[in-house]
């Protein structure tokens, strides 16, 4: 995908994230938790270790967990679906110094979520999670850093993803620059 659908299915990721971590708050069972207890140590040794392909796979199987523990088996599916679309991502930005720490916090606030119910915490901390996910992986691989500022406050991917929807000139102007073609929305061909 180009940069404009990539934006938006990294937008469509956070929110479905969002509804399982809300759905699933309300529905774990203990032994989900106690797994998701489970994969966080290994997500530590992979950390620990640097190991970014064992920490991947750590975290497919912690956001596979949560997906299913939503109990609603459509939403398990498509986010199950959509993250496999992501894989590649999601993957290498793990290899962005000081990522996989952070992710590892972030897991904690979940884990933490999740245990105490409460579902909008959860979905929060998720949402927030994909977030920056795109704004890490759209700095790196696609080497705009700079150019629009993912790395910084100064253009948040909602903006970034909603003046791209729109073809905005400011957007088109900065990829521009970076070497990315946008194209507005209008002008791609139906799928």
């Amino acid at each position: 995908p180009g940069p404009v659908e990539l934006l938006e299915m990294f937008e469509v990721m956070a929110e479905i994230e969002a509804v399982c971590a809300r759905l699933a708050a309300a529905r774990i069972t203990d032994a989900a938790l106690a797994r998701l207890g489970h994969i966080s140590v290994e997500c530590e040794a992979a950390v620990e270790a640097q190991d970014s392909d064992a920490y991947y796979r750590a975290n497919e199987r912690f956001h596979a967990l949560i997906y299913s523990q939503s109990g609603n088996g459509f939403l398990e599916q498509e986010a199950l679906r959509l993250q496999r679309r992501l894989m590649p991502w999601r993957r290498t930005q793990l290899r962005v110094r000081g990522r996989m720490r952070q992710s590892m916090q972030e897991y904690a606030a979940v884990v933490a979520a999740l245990t105490e119910g409460d579902g909008e915490r959860a979905a929060q901390v998720l949402r927030q999670r994909v977030w920056i996910l795109h704004r890490v992986e759209l700095d790196h691989a696609l080497g705009l850093g700079d150019v629009i500022g993912l790395g910084r406050q100064d253009l948040r991917s909602d903006q970034l993803c909603g003046a791209a929807r729109h073809g905005s000139a400011l957007v088109e102007t900065r990829l521009g620059r970076a070497g990315v073609r946008v194209e507005p929305l209008a002008a791609r061909q139906p799928r």
